[in-house]
C-alpha cells in the first residue's frame, strides 16, 4: 500500500518510521504538505475495511503542526473510522498538541474527548509484568509489597536479582553507565522537565550521546528521548527516579548546573519558559525576573495562561517590586484563565484589602474576586462580594427575585414606547460609569442562574452607562439585553436586531474585537430563539474564534459554546453535542469553573437520554442538583428536573413526571423562569406531553397550552 503511493519519499522524510530517508535529507515545507496528504490517504485506506486505533505516545511533546495534521486526518469528508488513543505524563502540562485538539473540538471537530487517569495495575496485570521480567515465584510477594501496582517500580525491581530496595537498584543502574553518559541522567533529574538534548549535554559538559546510548538509557528505564527530525529532547523517565539520582551530587553543583543550562537554553530560545526558574535556582534573581517577564509576554500571546501564572510566581519570588499590584493582578487573571479561579479570587481579595491600592482599583479587584468566586461555586461568598461592590458605588444591593417583576415590565414598556432609543449623555461622568461597571459585573454573573435579578441589574447598568456618557458600555448592555430578552419576544425583536447591528458597527468603527464578538454572540441567541440553527452554528463559531484571542472572555466563551451545543441538540446531532460538551466540561474542571461544569454537564445529559441510557441521565441530573446551589431553586435545578421528566415519559411513567412538574411549579415561578422563553417552552412541552398521556393532575390541559 505504501510502496505504491506517489508521495512515499516525502512521507519517509517527514516520518522516518515509514522507511529510511536518504542520508542527510531534511524535509521541506512541500514535503510536509505532501506527507500529510499521504498519511491521510494511508489512514483512510487502512480503515476502509475495519476501524483502527491510532496511538499517540507522549502527547505532551506534540506541537501545533502535529495537531494540524491529526485534525486534517480526522475531518470530513472521508474521515476514518478510528479511535485515537493519546498518552501523556501527568507531571507536566498537556502541551500545545492536546490544547490545540481540545480547541478544535470546541469549534466543531467531530471528536468525543474522554480523559482517563491510569490506576495502579491489578493483580492479573502485575503477574503478567512479573512473568515478562522472569521474576521467580519466591521473590514475587516481596516485589509486589515494595512496588504495589506501580508499573515503573515493578519494572525496576523485577529484573533485580534479589533486592527490593528501589533506591539501591536505581543507583546500581546509574553507576553501571559509561562515564560519558552518566551525567546526562543526573542533568535530566536536575532539569525536571523536557530539555533539548544538545543543551543538556553541553550543560553537563559531556558529548552529545549517540542514538545507541539513548536507546540504552531508555531500555534501563532512566531517560526518555524524542528522536524525530526536529530538535531532539530528553526527559527523566519517571519522577520516582529524581530524588535518588539527585542525591549523588550536592545542591551547589545542582545550582551551578542549572545556571549553565539556563545559559544554553537562552542561546537557543530567549523566551524558553524553563529559563526563569533555573536562573532563580541558580541565585541569579535579577536575570530570572527579566527572563520571566519576557517569557510571560510570549506565553500570554500563545494563551498559555497556566504558564503565565507560574512565570509570574517566579517574578514575585525574586522580590521584584509590585507597588500597585499590577503583577499580582496579572497573575490572578492568568490563574482564572487556566486552572485556579479560587486562588485568583484570593489574590484579588488581598489586593482589594491593600490600603495602598486606590479605592477605584480596589473596587475593580473586588468585582473580579466576586466573579471568580461565583464561577468556582462559592455562590454565597461571590454574591456577598458583588453586593459590596454595588453598595460601594452608591447602588442598591442585589435585587430580590420576588420584587423585580414590575420593574422589568416597566423597563420593557419604556423600550416599546421609545422604540429602543437610548439617549446617551454628552457629558462623561466617571461616577455613573463606575456604577454601570458594578451592575454589569453582577448582572453577568447572576443572569444565567437567577434570571430576574440579573435582568434588573442589566437595566440598571444600561441607565448608569447612559448617564455616564459611555456609548461602548451602553452597547455592551444593549447586546446582552437584545439576546436574553428583546430578541426572544416578537414585539421587541426589531429593537434587538437594530441594537445588535449598531453594536457590531460600533465595534468595527473602533476596531474593538470584544464588541464585535459580543454582537455576534447575542445575535446567535436571537437566531436560536427563531430556530435558525445553521446561523447559530456559524455565528457561534465566529464568536468563539474572536473570543479565543481576548483575555478575560471566559464567561462569553462559555455562552457562545452553550449556544453552539444547544443548536446541535435541537438539530438532533447528539453525538456532536456530547463531544463539544465533554471538551468544555473538562476545561471547566481544570479551571475550577463549577458554573461552566454544570452548564455543559447538563448538555451532556441530553445525548444519554437520546441513546436510552436513562440511568446515566438520572445520575447526571442528581449531580447537577447537588453540585450547584443545592438549597435553592435555580435554572440548573429546573433543567435537571426536566431531564428526569423526559426519562419518566420515555419509560412510560407520565404520572411521575406530572407530580414532579406540580411540585416544581412554585420554585419555577419564584426563580423567574416563567419569564425566560426557553425555560417556559421546555415546561409547556412537558406539561402537554404529560397531559396527552392522560396524567398530570394540577397541570394545564394540552388545549390550553396550545392556545
Amino acid at each position: 500500500m505504501l510502496d505504491a503511493h506517489p508521495d512515499r519519499a516525502a512521507l519517509t522524510r517527514v516520518f522516518p518510521v515509514f522507511g529510511l530517508a536518504a542520508a542527510g535529507s531534511e524535509p521541506s515545507e512541500q514535503d510536509r504538505q505532501r506527507a500529510g496528504r499521504a498519511l491521510r490517504d494511508l489512514v483512510g485506506a487502512l480503515t476502509q475495511a475495519r476501524p483502527a486505533v491510532l496511538v499517540i505516545d507522549d502527547a505532551q511533546w506534540g506541537d501545533l503542526d502535529s495537531a494540524d495534521l491529526l485534525a486534517s486526518i480526522l475531518s470530513p469528508p472521508g474521515a476514518p473510522r478510528a479511535l485515537v488513543l493519546a498518552t501523556r505524563r501527568t507531571d507536566t502540562g498537556p502541551g500545545p498538541f492536546l490544547e490545540s485538539i481540545r480547541a478544535r473540538v470546541r469549534h466543531g471537530l467531530a471528536l468525543r474527548l474522554v480523559e482517563h487517569v491510569v490506576a495502579p495495575l491489578g493483580a492479573d496485570r502485575v503477574d503478567e509484568l512479573l512473568d515478562a521480567c522472569q521474576v521467580p515465584e519466591p521473590r514475587r510477594p516481596a516485589v509486589v509489597a515494595a512496588a504495589g501496582g506501580n508499573p515503573f517500580l515493578l519494572s525496576i525491581l523485577g529484573p533485580a536479582q534479589d533486592s527490593t530496595d528501589v533506591e539501591g537498584v536505581i543507583r546500581v543502574r546509574v553507576d553501571a553507565l559509561p562515564v560519558s553518559v552518566r551525567p546526562l541522567v543526573w542533568g535530566a533529574a536536575a532539569a525536571g522537565a523536557v530539555v533539548p538534548l544538545g543543551a543538556l549535554a553541553r550543560a553537563c559538559r559531556v558529548p552529545v550521546p549517540s542514538r545507541r546510548d539513548l536507546a540504552r538509557l531508555a531500555d534501563l528505564g532512566l531517560v526518555r528521548a524524542s528522536l524525530g527530525t526536529g530538535r531532539r529532547s530528553v526527559v527523566l523517565a519517571h519522577d520516582g527516579l529524581r530524588a535518588v539520582v539527585l542525591q549523588t551530587r550536592s545542591d551547589d553543583e545542582r545550582r551551578r548546573f542549572l545556571g549553565r543550562l539556563a545559559d544554553e537554553l537562552l542561546a537557543l530560545d530567549a523566551d524558553d519558559p524553563a529559563v526563569p526558574a533555573y536562573l532563580l535556582e541558580a541565585g541569579r534573581s535579577e536575570e530570572a525576573a527579566a527572563a520571566a517577564l519576557r517569557a510571560v509576554d510570549a506565553a500570554e500571546a500563545a494563551s498559555a495562561f497556566g504558564r503565565v501564572a507560574q512565570l509570574l510566581d517566579v517574578v514575585l519570588r525574586t522580590g521584584t517590586d509590585d507597588p500597585d499590584g499590577a503583577l499580582r493582578e496579572r497573575q490572578a487573571r492568568a490563574l482564572r484563565e487556566s486552572r485556579s479561579g479560587l486562588r485568583a479570587a484570593e489574590i484579588w481579595s488581598e489586593l482589594a484589602a491593600d490600603p495602598s491600592v486606590p479605592a477605584e482599583r480596589a473596587r475593580f479587584f473586588l468585582e473580579r474576586a466576586g466573579e471568580a468566586l461565583l464561577e468556582c461555586g462559592q455562590v454565597e461568598r461571590g454574591l456577598t462580594t458583588l453586593e459590596g461592590c454595588l453598595v460601594a458605588v452608591g447602588e442598591p444591593g442585589l435585587p430580590s427575585s420576588t420584587r423585580v417583576g414590575l420593574s422589568l415590565a416597566w423597563n420593557l414598556v419604556k423600550l416599546l414606547v421609545t422604540r429602543g432609543r437610548v439617549n446617551v449623555s454628552a457629558v462623561a461622568d466617571p461616577s455613573w460609569v463606575r456604577r454601570a461597571d458594578a451592575c454589569w459585573s453582577a448582572a453577568r454573573c447572576v443572569t444565567f442562574f437567577e434570571p430576574a435579578p440579573g435582568l434588573a441589574l442589566l437595566f440598571r447598568s444600561l441607565d448608569a452607562a447612559r448617564r455616564g456618557g459611555d456609548s461602548v458600555r451602553v452597547a455592551r448592555v444593549q447586546g446582552m439585553l437584545a439576546g436574553t430578552v428583546l430578541g426572544l419576544l416578537g414585539p421587541t425583536r426589531p429593537i434587538a436586531r437594530r441594537w445588535l447591528d449598531a453594536m457590531e458597527a460600533l465595534g468595527r468603527e473602533r476596531g474593538d474585537d470584544r464588541i464585535i464578538a459580543l454582537a455576534l454572540l447575542w445575535s446567535t441567541l436571537v437566531d436560536l430563539s427563531a430556530s435558525r440553527f445553521g446561523e447559530v452554528v456559524e455565528g457561534s463559531r465566529r464568536a468563539l474564534t474572536l473570543l479565543d484571542g481576548i483575555e478575560g472572555a471566559g464567561w462569553e466563551r462559555n455562552q457562545a459554546a452553550s449556544f453552539l451545543v444547544r443548536a446541535h441538540t435541537l438539530r438532533g446531532d447528539h453525538a456532536r453535542c456530547a463531544a463539544i460538551s465533554e471538551v468544555y466540561r473538562g476545561d471547566a474542571r481544570r479551571r475550577d469553573d463549577l458554573y461552566a461544569e454544570v452548564l455543559f454537564g447538563g448538555y451532556a445529559t441530553l445525548p444519554a437520554i437520546a441513546r436510552g441510557d436513562h440511568a446515566a441521565a438520572r445520575r447526571s441530573a442528581e449531580w447537577l442538583r447537588s453540585s450547584w446551589m443545592p438549597d435553592k431553586y435555580t435554572i440548573i435545578r429546573f433543567y435537571a428536573n426536566v431531564y428526569e421528566d423526559w426519562c419518566d415519559l420515555l419509560e412510560g411513567a407520565p404520572d411521575r413526571a406530572g407530580r414532579r412538574l406540580v411540585e416544581d411549579a412554585a420554585g419555577y415561578r419564584s426563580a423567574g423562569l416563567h419569564r425566560i422563553v426557553f425555560s417556559r417552552v421546555e415546561r409547556a412541552v412537558l406539561e402537554a406531553r404529560v397531559g396527552l398521556a392522560g396524567a398530570g393532575s394540577g397541570l394545564r390541559a394540552p388545549d390550553a397550552i396550545a392556545a
